[in-house]
């Protein structure tokens, strides 16, 4: 069980502030899966906060289960004008991160992390609210290339699978795992917006093996190939003859 200090929040009194006092536990077996139904954080995963932000275990953020991990900002307190990712994690009193330490155990594959993501914005700023993942204080992108996510509407996304190769840290005795957002509103700041806000849920980390192609199935290609390519030859004879 994590020790936390709890400390009333100034944006209402339905909120705390959980300030973590020890460190997560290590991530040393794999897969290792958490989809939150237990409503409590696990010791392998402990969530940060900044003064203005937020982040807890809700059906809000749950995709089709009974719990999500929801981050979100608060009041608009300190947040100016951010044009790119970097102006908005500066402002460290609205960032949440979800802390993990990971201790590969040397499996064959891929070490490879996903989970399902959904993000929502406030007065149609796209600017609003950022996500992105940490390995080792340093952001790293998703296998699309993305370093950042932000939302495509303000409310009308759906759940999305996000996947990262951390294969680059799997030969690593052990490494620093983070997912951060940086949002500027809550969910009760505005009646006509849902907050600024990221939620995450089935969060999976795994070694990835391929599938390899049976022996049959290469010997089918290879015999249709060579078809190919005796009929390629024939055809070019046919047309110098």
């Amino acid at each position: 069980m994590m020790d936390i200090q709890v400390k009333e929040s100034p944006i209402s009194d339905n909120l705390i502030q959980l300030t973590p006092l020890s460190p997560p536990s290590p991530i040393s077996v794999f897969p290792f899966n958490e989809d939150f139904e237990s409503g409590t954080f696990p010791s392998t995963m402990v969530p940060f906060m900044g003064a203005e932000s937020d982040l807890f275990l809700t059906v809000t953020a749950a995709h089709s289960s009974s719990y999500g991990a929801l981050f979100e900002g608060a009041l608009f307190t300190g947040w100016t004008s951010y044009s790119n990712v970097t102006e908005a994690f500066a402002n460290v009193s609205h960032v949440t991160s979800l802390d993990m330490i990971v201790q590969p155990d040397g499996s064959a594959g891929v070490l490879t992390m996903e989970f399902d993501l959904l993000q929502k914005y406030t007065y149609n700023n796209v600017n609003y609210e950022w996500f992105r993942v940490l390995v080792n204080g340093v952001a790293i992108a998703d296998v699309n290339g993305n370093y950042w996510q932000q939302a495509s509407t303000p409310m009308a996304d759906d759940f999305t699978r996000r996947v990262y190769d951390l294969s680059a840290y799997q030969g690593l005795g052990s490494f620093n795992l983070q997912l951060q957002n940086a949002g500027k509103y809550w969910s009760g700041y505005s009646s006509s917006y849902d907050g600024d806000q990221a939620y995450v849920d089935n969060f999976d980390l795994f070694y990835y093996n391929p599938v390899p192609v049976p022996i049959t199935n290469w010997a089918l290609y290879l015999g249709i190939m060579l078809i190919v390519g005796f009929l390629v030859i024939r055809f070019r004879k046919r047309k110098l003859a």
